[in-house]
């Protein structure tokens, strides 16, 4: 949402390396959308795929793009992954790219983090002017080495949960430690992954993490930067990650596959919920059906991914 009410929205195209950013912009709450407007050139970041694209506007109303560049094509389902070590050499980096003279112009995307991510999910300006953009990352973890000390004694999966935060406009870019969720098996597990973040009104602000144990888990951080350890929350999830947004009036809303997990997220993102919640996220009320995957009486695919979208909701 751009600072005059127009909703600015990326589009990417599924399996073609795109040469540009492109995006639609609607002016009567997406009612109607323009034609494709391209806003920079993707020619400058390595050969390979941008797969994925989220966005925040700044304290001064410039606009903030985060790119996932994907080195080589994977279009396997989840069934179809080996687990630990499936993701060993493979590159998914994030990219940054913003613009200045309140939107006229485009700096290039640069690279300002090298791994494996899975998705981006949610970034956010704070009150205090500072970016964070949460991520996950992946760790080349297997039972056989699982690490030292509290590691030893249990299995955190093959991601971790993290941020990203700028102060200075995105000049320069600081991570958080490592937030660490325990699995419930030592083969496929996930661990940590696709974590939301949203500011309170007391100034915290608030992760949701998805995870494999039956709900999200939670952590607050006071600045973005330092989190608490995360630990279970009341709402119950499917393996899949949340969408958060706050209203005009200060209400929350929460969007999740409000679903049991089984045997992954196969059994559980069938159908999409929406909740509202008027003190910060303690409680919830709602809970309703807003989206329904057409196919969700049949058995789950063979091969590829079933179920509704992820969430990614603007007030």
């Amino acid at each position: 949402r751009l600072p005059d009410g127009t909703l600015m929205a990326t589009r990417m195209p599924c399996r073609a390396p795109p040469t540009n950013l492109s995006v639609v912009l609607s002016r009567d709450d997406g009612d109607t959308w323009s034609d494709p407007l391209a806003l920079f050139d993707l020619q400058g970041i390595a050969p390979g795929q941008v797969i994925g694209v989220e966005g925040t506007v700044d304290a001064r109303g410039e606009i903030h793009w985060f790119l996932m560049h994907q080195w080589r094509p994977d279009f396997r389902g989840e069934g179809e992954r080996d687990g630990p070590g499936a993701y060993d050499g493979a590159r998914i980096d994030l990219w940054h790219a913003r613009s200045t003279n309140a939107r006229s112009h485009w700096t290039p995307p640069r690279r300002i983090w090298e791994g494996y991510t899975g998705s981006l999910n949610s970034c956010l300006t704070l009150t205090s002017g500072r970016i964070v953009l949460p991520f996950s990352f992946y760790v080349d973890r297997t039972w056989g080495r699982r690490g030292t000390g509290f590691d030893a004694y249990t299995f955190f999966g093959m991601f971790h949960g993290a941020t990203l935060c700028s102060d200075d406009g995105g000049d320069s870019w600081a991570q958080s430690a490592p937030l660490k969720v325990a699995t419930p098996d030592i083969v496929g597990a996930y661990g940590a992954c696709e974590p939301v973040a949203i500011e309170l009104r007391d100034g915290r602000v608030w992760m949701l993490i998805r995870t494999q144990l039956g709900r999200f888990y939670e952590s607050f951080s006071p600045d973005g930067l330092h989190w608490s350890p995360p630990a279970p929350s009341a709402i119950r999830s499917s393996d899949s990650p949340a969408g958060l947004a706050r209203l005009d009036d200060g209400r929350l809303v929460l969007i999740w596959n409000h679903c049991l997990r089984f045997p992954y997220a196969y059994g559980g993102r069938q159908v999409i919920h929406a909740a509202l919640s008027e003190d910060e996220g303690k409680t919830w009320r709602g809970g309703r059906e807003i989206g329904w995957d057409p196919h969700r009486a049949e058995p789950p695919p063979p091969q590829g991914d079933f179920g509704t979208g992820y969430p990614f909701p603007v007030a």
